[in-house]
């Protein structure tokens, strides 16, 4: 299984963060992947099993600037795709303005869904 990196993003998350919604299997991704054969684990793909299950998900890059909301965080992408007998996995960000301007900002420029916008660090 060939496994390619696409992108890899800077998280201003704490290495030891234990928010539950940050942590254990919620922790969010910092690259982006991208593998043409997912390696099967048990049983077979059906070879005319064609198609993709699509799930989109909040992913932080970075803390919020006051309290902090589970659907906090820049969108990610995965998919998990189904072809000619074999399986696929691919996931990315969305590519917004806002992720660009806090990308390029190395941080939080706008306050989250619990907070008020008077917390914003530009106009909106």
């Amino acid at each position: 299984m060939d496994v390619e990196i696409v992108g890899k993003f800077l998280s201003t998350l704490p290495e030891d963060d234990d928010h539950p919604y940050r942590s254990g299997p919620w922790r969010p991704q910092t690259t982006e992947w991208h593998t043409d054969d997912l390696m099967i684990i048990e049983g077979e793909i059906p070879a005319d099993l064609d198609g993709i299950y699509l799930r989109n998900t909040e992913n932080p890059l970075h803390p919020a600037l006051k309290s902090y909301h589970p659907f906090d965080g820049d969108g990610m992408l995965h998919i998990v795709g189904f072809r000619d007998g074999k399986a696929f996995y691919r996931n990315r960000f969305v590519r917004t303005e806002a992720f660009e301007a806090e990308n390029d900002a190395g941080g939080p420029l706008w306050p989250g869904l619990a907070e008020p916008l008077s917390l914003a660090r530009v106009d909106h």
